[in-house]
């Protein structure tokens, strides 16, 4: 097992990284015997998870990929399963972010096994949250609420206070999923409160975020354009493009609803470009959706059947990647409108035969 893993190690572009008790191992051929060889081969994993974490934090999703996927064989040569389940759990965080879902879910399950296998609660209740998140982003609400409450009795369990916020705020998101606004906002108050007490910048960040919609949904525009803008603020201090593309989109959309539309597009823009700089198709094929929707609105046909039809080229690359058909026929009901609004929108210009074309992408 020893030189398989060297050979892993070796063949990445990666530093090298303080290995000389590993080679002095392997030169009398006994390094499988030996502590110091799993010792150092473990600090290097160690290293590459850390390594992922930056990366991932940065908004390198490639580059956070492949540098846990090296983690992965590494662990899974020297059969160590605790270290498995938590990079598996991180390559699902990845996939999810990258709009492969499916890549995501086989991740988030395998990691659920080895965790529940070992013992490990703390992760069993990470992973059941970040896998709810992924059939919540497919659309599959109860199933996601389902494993949240699962996360929930965990986290409550262990009085892991950053854990309970987190499972509060998925709980939140289920309930502004179900159109209950008001019993989001409560929920998400429990969430906000538990995050500055901690001071967990990110968890407040996302939670104004979420206050803020649930506002606009009830109609509250100002509100909610001052807690996108307390958002805002916070993913700037952090460096968190993520953060802060979803903030911009948010404050486009509040912007847009007050009839503020040359801020809102402004707002869009600047989403856009982070988007696609981070490869974020779902936020990219959102704000593309967003902009459709305000030129719509503003009677621009030209620029509605523009960006609409942007929104769903990206739509059709993220299908591409799902092999499961359940997965897919989830996803494509949850963007349908997307197809519609173009469709729409090139039938109203005479394209009758182009609005046809989209309307059959849908076919699953």
């Amino acid at each position: 097992m020893g030189l398989p893993i060297l050979k892993t190690i070796s063949a990445t572009v990666l530093p090298a990284i303080a290995f000389d008790t590993l080679a002095q191992a392997t030169q009398d051929g006994k390094a499988k015997k030996t502590v110091n060889y799993r010792a150092a081969v473990r600090l290097k994993v160690d290293e590459l998870m850390q390594q992922g974490i930056e990366q991932y934090q940065a908004s390198l999703l490639g580059t956070a990929l492949k540098t846990w996927q090296l983690a992965l064989n590494i662990s899974s040569e020297l059969g160590d399963r605790p270290g498995e389940g938590r990079v598996l759990g991180n390559l699902g965080l990845v996939y999810n972010s990258l709009g492969q879902y499916e890549r995501a879910i086989d991740c988030y399950e395998k990691s659920l096994a080895i965790v529940r296998d070992i013992g490990d609660q703390k992760r069993e209740g990470r992973v059941l949250g970040n896998l709810g998140s992924v059939y919540f982003s497919l659309g599959q609400q109860q199933r996601a609420i389902q494993l949240y409450r699962q996360r929930l009795v965990i986290v409550c369990g262990l009085g892991d206070q950053v854990e309970h916020g987190k499972a509060l705020g998925n709980l939140g998101n289920a309930y502004f999923a179900l159109g209950h606004y008001e019993q989001a906002i409560e929920v998400y108050y429990k969430r906000l409160a538990i995050a500055r007490e901690i001071t967990d910048r990110p968890g407040e960040s996302d939670t104004l975020g979420n206050l803020g919609n649930a506002y606009l949904k009830l109609g509250d525009y100002g509100r909610a354009i001052d807690l996108y803008g307390q958002q805002l603020v916070i993913t700037v201090e952090l460096g968190d493009q993520q953060g802060e593309g979803n903030a911009l989109g948010n404050l486009g959309v509040g912007y847009r609803n007050l009839g503020h539309y040359e801020e809102a597009v402004e707002c869009y823009q600047q989403r856009l470009a982070i988007a696609r700089e981070i490869g974020d198709r779902r936020g990219e094929e959102n704000t593309l959706r967003n902009l459709g929707f305000l030129f719509k609105s503003q009677e621009q046909p030209e620029l509605t059947i523009l960006f609409y039809g942007q929104a769903v080229k990206v739509q059709e690359e993220i299908r591409q990647d799902f092999t499961d058909r359940t997965l897919l026929r989830a996803y494509t009901e949850k963007v349908a409108d997307t197809y519609h609004a173009l469709a729409d929108a090139l039938f109203e210009q005479g394209h009758i035969c182009k609005a046809q074309q989209i309307l059959n992408l849908l076919a699953v």
